[in-house]
């Protein structure tokens, strides 16, 4: 089992990474992006402070971008429920690469998941309840894991009216301490189709997402894939975009755990 302070000091160093890359590539003309998103499903038994916390800064450095992403998730249930516990949990952090190619109409990634996520018995609640808010990619919420992830998003530039979009990933997950007869990888296929359409100074979303488990057991009986749809809205002002998105899950237990989804984000030009 992680010692506490080693999750402490990595996080602390993932957030010293990410204040000081812009001093770093000072001499890049393109700018970085911090982005800070806050999620909650809405589902019996939790109260108002349950979230999901995303902190998430992009850098361009050359032709490619850096990507560090750190979730963090919080589940508070309801006083008359005192069997069970309240808690807190980070994430598994997020570090990748970007790059566009095809005049930016494809973008092509890659990721490494660190395995720092919170691994007591306080931390389980968070860390499930992280996994049914934002389910899109199940290494963010496993404790005990290391993940990688390769995928490309599909949008076109130049497009008028409607502009379709589309993202397809292959999500691969390693538990590092696994049960006793427990699978130690999983495959996994994160993917969303959607499109967006100018509206006023902003504009609309809407998408279909989706995680595939490819390694299902046979006798799993949960959902498989989850899968919900979103509609948004976000506009630009000066260097600040704000947005919101509204959910809905489609999957059948995915709808008996949640009842809708809720998730507003801000974004920031960074020098």
């Amino acid at each position: 089992m992680r010692h506490q302070m080693t999750r402490i000091s990595v996080s602390g160093l993932i957030v010293i990474l990410i204040l000081t890359v812009p001093v770093t590539v000072g001499a890049q003309q393109d700018r970085g992006r911090l982005d800070l998103t806050w999620s909650k499903a809405f589902m019996e038994n939790t109260g108002i402070l349950h979230s999901v916390f995303s902190l998430e800064y992009l850098r361009p450095i050359g032709g490619l971008a850096i990507q560090v992403e750190v979730p963090l998730s919080i589940v508070v249930f309801d006083p008359e429920n005192p069997f069970l516990e309240n808690g807190s949990a980070m994430g598994n952090p997020r570090i990748g690469v970007l790059r566009s190619v095809g005049n930016d109409a494809l973008l092509y990634m890659a990721g490494l998941r660190l395995p720092l996520a919170g691994d007591g018995a306080d931390a389980l609640g968070a860390l499930y309840m992280g996994s049914l808010t934002d389910p899109l990619y199940g290494g963010a919420w496993w404790a005990d894991c290391l993940s990688v992830d390769v995928g490309v998003t599909y949008r076109p530039t130049a497009a008028e009216g409607i502009v379709p979009y589309a993202h397809l990933s292959l999500e691969y997950i390693v538990n590092t301490d696994p049960p006793v007869g427990a699978d130690k990888s999983e495959f996994y296929l994160p993917a969303v189709l959607g499109g967006s359409i100018a509206l006023g100074r902003g504009a609309l979303t809407a998408e279909v997402r989706a995680n595939l488990w490819l390694t299902e057991d046979e006798g799993f009986t949960s959902d498989n894939p989850y899968s919900a749809i979103m509609l948004g809205y976000s506009f630009r002002r000066g260097g600040i975009e704000p947005s919101i998105r509204l959910g809905v899950p489609l999957s059948e237990y995915y709808k008996k755990a949640v009842d809708y989804l809720l998730s507003l984000s801000i974004g920031f030009d960074t020098p």
